[in-house]
C-alpha cells in the first residue's frame, strides 16, 4: 500500500509536496479535494509580496511624457497574478536509483517548522503529471499559467526586469507591452528566489487571472499519498485514516528517531479511536 512513495523510488520528477497546517487539510482541501491559487503578493517572500520600483528605459524616446506603465504592471501584479507553490524531492541525492528518505520532499525539518504548523499538520503527495493536467484542465481558460521549478540566485546588480524601454511601449501600446514583458520576464519575476531560500526545492504554477478571486483546482486523482507531522494531534487521526481510505490513499506519520526521519504506517490498525504506539 505505501510503495509509491515510500521505496521501490527512483524518479525525482516524479512527486510535488505541498505542506499545510491540519485546519487547511481537513476544512478546505481534503473536504472538498480541491486547492487553490493565491495571490502572488502572499507569499512569504518580501522580493514577492512588496512594492516593486520600476524604471524607464529612455534610449531612442524622443518624447517629453513618460508612459505610466509602472504602475500599471504593478497594479497587474497585485490582482491578477496566483501562485501555487510545492516542494521537491532532491534530484542531487539520488543514488543508483534511490533516494534516502532523509531527502524526500516530505522530510525537511523546516519546512515542516514553517508550513507544517511546527511538525502538527501534513505533507500532500502529489503525482506531478496528474496535477498538471488537472491545473490545465480547471483554469487554463482563466488566463496564461507559467510552471517551472523556482531558481536560486543572488542579486547581480543588473535587475534588467524592473527596466522599461520608453521607446518599445510607444512601439507596442501599453497593452500590448505589458502582455510582452511579462511573457519575456515571467522567470525573473516569479520563478527567481535568493539563494537563502533554495534548500526549499520550490516548484510552482503561476496564473496571470481576470481578477483579484480564488482561482480553484481539483486533486482529486493526483494526490497520492499524505504523511503526517511528528506532533499531529492524535484526536484527528481517525479523521485522516477515513478519508484516504475511502480513496486507497496511503497514510504515514513522520517519526524523527536521533535526528533521523522514521516513517510509521498505519496498515492494519482501526480506523476509529486508534491511538498512536
Amino acid at each position: 500500500m505505501y510503495k509509491p512513495f515510500r521505496i521501490n523510488f527512483n524518479d525525482p520528477d516524479k512527486y510535488l509536496y505541498h505542506y499545510t497546517t491540519l485546519d487547511v487539510a481537513i476544512d478546505h482541501i481534503l473536504s472538498s479535494n480541491m486547492m487553490r491559487f493565491s495571490s502572488f503578493l502572499r507569499t512569504n517572500d518580501p522580493r514577492e509580496s512588496k512594492i516593486w520600483r520600476f524604471s524607464y528605459d529612455i534610449s531612442g524616446y524622443n518624447k517629453t511624457e513618460i508612459p505610466d506603465v509602472a504602475t500599471k504592471i504593478q497594479q497587474e501584479i497585485q490582482e491578477r497574478i496566483k501562485v501555487v507553490c510545492f516542494t521537491r524531492d532532491d534530484p542531487t541525492k539520488f543514488i543508483n536509483g534511490s533516494c534516502k528518505f532523509f531527502y524526500r520532499g516530505y522530510s525537511h525539518p523546516r519546512m515542516w517548522a514553517q508550513y507544517g504548523f511546527n511538525h502538527s499538520g501534513v505533507c500532500l503527495i502529489f503525482n506531478k503529471n496528474i496535477l498538471r493536467v488537472s491545473i490545465y484542465h480547471d483554469v487554463n481558460h482563466i488566463g496564461q499559467i507559467y510552471e517551472g521549478p523556482v531558481r536560486y540566485r543572488d542579486p547581480d546588480g543588473k535587475m534588467k526586469e524592473y527596466s522599461l524601454s520608453c521607446k518599445l511601449i510607444d512601439k507596442l501600446g501599453e497593452e500590448d507591452f505589458i502582455k510582452q514583458y511579462f511573457e519575456k520576464n515571467h522567470k525573473a519575476l516569479f520563478f527567481t528566489k535568493l539563494k537563502d531560500w533554495q534548500s526549499e526545492l520550490e516548484y510552482r504554477w503561476v496564473l496571470l487571472g481576470k481578477d483579484s478571486s480564488y482561482e480553484y483546482f481539483s486533486i482529486i486523482s493526483a494526490l497520492e499519498g499524505i504523511v503526517l507531522g511528528a506532533d499531529f494531534p492524535e484526536e484527528y487521526l481517525h479523521y485522516i485514516l477515513d478519508i484516504c481510505a475511502e480513496s486507497s490513499i496511503p497514510v504515514i506519520k513522520l517519526d524523527w528517531h536521533n535526528g533521523y526521519p522514521t516513517p510509521i504506517t498505519f496498515e492494519g490498525y482501526p480506523r476509529k479511536h486508534q491511538s498512536f504506539v
